[in-house]
């Protein structure tokens, strides 16, 4: 990026957010279905509507992570497998809509993990924006119902993210899958 280029800013741009918002739905409906074809249909359309250089970079990233995560795609088998794969890349926002769309239809504590860890995922995508206070009363709400579940969690260092929901920072780790046989226990 130039000294004079903008940043991709979709907290205070609307032209950039409303790109993150459609670029993340469609993402997600590749992810789902393992076809490239929703995001490559979005980014045409985007495309069209003369992006600035700093959506170029943000949509070109998102279909780099898209491509290494469709390649893997015998991995994903699930919601959490695709919300932790999305978690590792940094994708929060992305994260928060794909455990979103499941929790609607959730019930008892795994709707209440569900929505911990929208929290948690919101938080990074306050803090990514530079609103520590909304990032801090998003890990505060997320915390203890993920300390609640512990066992219960779909990821092996609930502990250790919990630990950095709790902490100053709020530097959080990336998540580690439970293997298939722990979680069938749960």
């Amino acid at each position: 990026m130039s000294e004079t280029e903008t940043p991709f800013d979709p907290y205070n741009n609307r032209r950039h957010r409303d790109l993150r918002n459609r670029l993340s739905t469609a993402l997600v409906a590749s992810l789902l279905t393992g076809d490239p074809g929703p995001f490559a249909a979005e980014a045409v359309i985007l495309d069209r509507l003369d992006p600035d250089p700093a959506q170029r970079r943000y949509l070109a990233d998102r279909d780099e992570v898209l491509a290494r995560l469709l390649n893997d795609r015998a991995a994903l088998t699930g919601v959490w497998d695709i919300a932790i794969a999305l978690w590792n890349h940094g994708l929060f926002f992305e994260v928060h809509e794909i455990v979103e769309d499941a929790w609607r239809e959730a019930l008892g504590a795994e709707r209440d993990i569900m929505q911990a860890m929208i929290r948690a995922a919101g938080g990074q995508v306050h803090r990514a924006g530079g609103n520590e206070k909304g990032a801090r009363r998003m890990a505060a709400r997320a915390w203890p119902v993920l300390e609640k579940y512990l066992d219960r969690l779909p990821i092996a260092n609930g502990g250790e993210l919990i630990a950095g929901l709790k902490s100053e920072s709020l530097i959080l780790p990336r998540l580690l899958q439970r293997s298939v046989k722990t979680r069938d226990k749960t």
